[in-house]
C-alpha cells in the first residue's frame, strides 16, 4: 500500500463508524499500515487461504485515519491522525483534532458574519445643544475671561 494508491482510490480503507463519543469519525476512513515484512507475511497468508494474522509476529502496526477529497480536481487525502493500533490511540487523536478544527471553523464563520453586519448608527447631538438639565455651554457667563492689561 502506498499513499498514492490510497489517494487515487485504487485501494480504500474501511469506513469508520464512530464509537460513543467519537461520532465525528463517521464520515472518515481507516487503513492499517504495517512494517513491510509484516505486510508481506499478511499477503502470503491471504494468498494461501490462511487467516491473515496466522504466524505473524509484531502485527501491531499503525492506523491511518483519513478522508478522501478532491482539491483543484486532484485526489487528496486529508489525514486526521496516524498512530499505533494499540488502545485505539489514532481514533482518539483524530476525534480530538476534528472537533477542534470544526470549532475553529465555526468561530471564523461567526467572526466573518459579525464583520459583515452593518454597524448601528449612533445619533450625535449638535454641539450647541446641551444635554437635558445641563447648564448652558454658551452665553455671557461661560465666555473665557481676559486677563486685565497692566
Amino acid at each position: 500500500m502506498n499513499l498514492r494508491e490510497l489517494a487515487e482510490g485504487s485501494i480504500r480503507g474501511q469506513r469508520l463508524e464512530g464509537r460513543p463519543g467519537q461520532e465525528v469519525l463517521d464520515t472518515w476512513r481507516k487503513i492499517y499500515v504495517d512494517p513491510p515484512e509484516v505486510t508481506q507475511q499478511l499477503q502470503q497468508n491471504r494468498e494461501a487461504g490462511k487467516r491473515p494474522g496466522h504466524q505473524v509476529q509484531g502485527s501491531g502496526g499503525f492506523r491511518l485515519v483519513y478522508r478522501e477529497m478532491r482539491v483543484q480536481d486532484k485526489p487528496t487525502l486529508l489525514v486526521a491522525a496516524f498512530g499505533r493500533r494499540e488502545n485505539h490511540e489514532a481514533y482518539e487523536v483524530a476525534a480530538q483534532r476534528i472537533v477542534k478544527a470544526q470549532e475553529e471553523q465555526r468561530m471564523r464563520q461567526q467572526a466573518t458574519q459579525a464583520a459583515a453586519l452593518p454597524r448601528q448608527a449612533t445619533r450625535k447631538l449638535p454641539r450647541s445643544t446641551p444635554a437635558p438639565g445641563a447648564p448652558p455651554t454658551s452665553g455671557p457667563m461661560n465666555k473665557p475671561r481676559r486677563s486685565p492689561r497692566l
